[in-house]
């Protein structure tokens, strides 16, 4: 039976333009040169500025990080502020998610479990991996986390939450802690995390910091330098999955082969 996507979700996701609110760029003035800044060649009026200015945040300013990662936080549940996504997943969001609600993560959620299905475009791809990569590398970014785990984090990981951004400590603290979490929902919020680290390498930070050389030697080879970012996380964990069983089952060999020498 041939479903047809409900044009709800149109009309919900068209509504954008009432939800994005632009940055104050009077703090951004430098990052944003239209001369110097590659962010400030981007379009105005487009949000494109925006999410440019969010995956540059380590070369901003001080004071255009300070505001563009506070405009993160007010965002995190609402892909309806990231123009760009919207755009490149113009197509997914009706097809696979025309009966999910705005405003609480679980649009992005649902595209990223739909990522491998016929019809999802590799644009869309990127676009959602990029955006997931910032949610499971940063409590504070994370809806679901955020929204559920206040109180366990301050019980548990109180020291870890005054960590740098991005450094995947507060997230990496409550996967450490799971059986001494108070909330249910904390739980659960922690579980859909740890799935997305369990499939995409770049998304879990305390595993990528410590292991890259290694896994993009291993699993990249001469490639490495291109095969650095989150669009290949998932490529490097396949590699690295099927290298382990190889592993096993030659150390199985070895085994026998001994046992009938």
């Amino acid at each position: 039976m041939c479903v047809v996507p409900s044009p709800t979700i149109l009309a919900r996701i068209s509504s954008s333009s009432q939800v994005f609110r632009s940055l104050p760029f009077s703090a951004c003035t430098t990052d944003l040169d239209p001369i110097t800044s590659r962010c400030g060649k981007k379009p105005a009026g487009t949000g494109e500025r925006l999410v440019c200015l969010k995956r540059s945040k380590k070369a901003l300013t001080p004071e255009c990080a300070a505001v563009v990662y506070h405009r993160q936080e007010e965002d995190k549940g609402d892909l309806r502020t990231d123009a760009p996504l919207l755009g490149s997943c113009s197509t997914e969001i009706p097809l696979f998610c025309a009966t999910i609600q705005t405003g609480k993560g679980d649009l992005l959620n649902c595209l990223w479990e739909s990522r491998r299905k016929s019809g999802f475009s590799a644009a869309c791809r990127t676009s959602i991996s990029s955006k997931m990569e910032q949610q499971t590398t940063d409590a504070r970014l994370n809806y679901k986390i955020a929204s559920s785990c206040d109180s366990d984090t301050a019980s548990l990981c109180a020291t870890a939450a005054d960590a740098p951004q991005n450094s995947g400590a507060t997230i990496a603290c409550l996967k450490t802690n799971y059986e001494k979490l108070s909330s249910s929902s904390c739980r659960a919020a922690v579980r859909l995390t740890v799935r997305k680290h369990a499939t995409n390498f770049f998304m879990d930070a305390k595993f990528s910091y410590k292991c890259k050389p290694d896994a993009l030697l291993l699993c990249c080879g001469d490639e490495a330098s291109e095969c650095s970012d989150v669009t290949n996380g998932e490529h490097i964990m396949q590699v690295g999955e099927r290298e382990r069983r190889a592993k096993r089952r030659a150390k199985r060999f070895s085994w026998r082969s001994r046992i009938s020498d």
